[in-house]
């Protein structure tokens, strides 16, 4: 099975003449990694392609280094002016730790199938070409296919969401057990 994942990422800017030019076109590699939390096959390849600190966006020369690095490294904690913007490829049968975001998530699965699961119980499947908006809930994720799926992300801060007069914010928690999204 092939986890590879590559992407070729195209920047413009403006030269000397203010004019628009393409900056930089260079071919990005996934990075393999295996979340010790994860369950399953836990190969998850991902690729950060680009990421904001400041709202309104700075887009000068002198802030673009930094936002080519995206987020990876930093915590999920929303600070209300940042985004993010990466890819995501998960091996069959993996199934990411339960967890939420102070982020309002643009989810677009573009390859395979995966299924979205709720801490309420619901497990909803995705296809490719599915859109899904993430609004600060308790998710996971789990490839129940037998070939990778392929996720693109983009994450804006957001204020954590208050729900039944508590605040909820970020958390990372376990896996969470299968068994309860999928009854026999």
């Amino acid at each position: 099975m092939n986890l590879e994942l590559k992407t070729r990422r195209v920047i413009t800017g403006h030269d000397e003449n203010g004019e628009a030019v393409v900056v930089a076109d260079e071919v990005l590699v996934g990075t393999l990694m295996q979340p010790e939390q994860a369950g399953g096959d836990r190969r998850v390849s991902g690729i950060e392609l680009w990421g904001t600190s400041t709202s309104p966006v700075d887009n000068s020369d002198d802030a673009m280094p930094a936002q080519k690095r995206g987020w990876r490294g930093h915590t999920q904690e929303g600070k209300g002016n940042r985004s993010k913007f990466r890819i995501g490829r998960f091996a069959p049968g993996h199934i990411a730790p339960m967890h939420r975001t102070e982020s309002l998530d643009y989810a677009i699965l573009v390859e395979g199938e995966c299924d979205l699961l709720l801490d309420s119980g619901q497990a909803t499947r995705l296809r490719a070409g599915d859109v899904l908006i993430q609004r600060g809930t308790m998710h996971s994720w789990i490839n129940r296919g037998d070939t990778p799926c392929t996720w693109f992300f983009v994450l804006l801060d957001a204020d954590p969401v208050k729900s039944g007069g508590a605040e909820l914010t970020q958390v990372m928690g376990d896996c969470p057990d299968v068994e309860r999204f999928y009854p026999k």
